[in-house]
């Protein structure tokens, strides 16, 4: 579970917790910040759009109660960012900026 509040700061952050647990397909609840709404879209049921201590409870019980769900839609987002933001697809992009870089 990562629960933010809605801030100018954590509007822009997209937790590398909630990439590790995509990379171990593991199912997480999160807050759908600008940038988690960016990379997944608007609307996700693993979202958990008002972090209060009663919708949280109701969603981790959500998970447990669904937990067969809950992995296929993990399933869905980590093959969404995953498909996209692949070392292998993205070593050259990196190492074309370091020698734009460097020329500069």
């Amino acid at each position: 579970m990562l629960p933010k509040r809605h801030e100018i700061s954590t509007d822009y952050m997209l937790p590398t917790k909630l990439l590790e647990y995509l990379a171990f397909g593991i199912p997480a609840i999160f807050t759908p910040t600008l940038t988690a709404r960016h990379y997944f879209g608007n609307k996700h049921p693993l979202f958990l759009a008002n972090p209060t201590p009663e919708e949280t409870a109701a969603k981790i019980l959500w998970v447990a109660r669904n937990y067969e769900q809950a992995k296929r839609l993990t399933a869905e987002l980590q093959n969404r960012w995953f498909s996209r933001y692949h070392w292998p697809k993205h070593k050259q992009v990196y190492l074309d900026l370091l020698d734009h870089l460097g020329t500069r």
